[in-house]
């Protein structure tokens, strides 16, 4: 996530204007996400087996409520340069390498 969104700044920044530089460093981050949105959903509701459901409703409603608002920020500061998309998304690749690596230390070993 972090690299795929920072591929995107530098390309964004240096590169000579094709959509390359955002679709391909866009591909890698989404990948990245396929990779993390299954293990942390299934980490998250972990520890209400008997309310799955109820946790997979509030984990729902707060990855969209968080999307939603993001998207309005972006959407509302994108105006003064397309550089804050790809600055945006590598800030919150960054914030999600952040988060693993102090994870590990509440995470129980295999």
């Amino acid at each position: 996530l972090a690299l795929g969104g920072a591929l995107m700044l530098v390309a964004m920044a240096y590169g000579p204007g094709w959509f390359g530089e955002v679709t391909l460093p866009m591909a890698l981050y989404t990948m990245g996400v396929g990779l993390v949105l299954p293990q942390s959903s299934a980490s998250s509701m972990m520890p209400f087996p008997d309310r799955a459901g109820a946790a997979s409703s509030l984990l729902g409603l707060i990855q969209m409520s968080f999307a939603a608002g993001v998207g309005a920020l972006l959407g509302a500061v994108l105006i003064r340069s397309p550089l804050l998309m790809p600055v945006f998304i590598t800030v919150l690749g960054a914030a999600t390498l952040l988060v693993f690596g102090l994870a590990r230390g509440f995470r129980r070993p295999a």
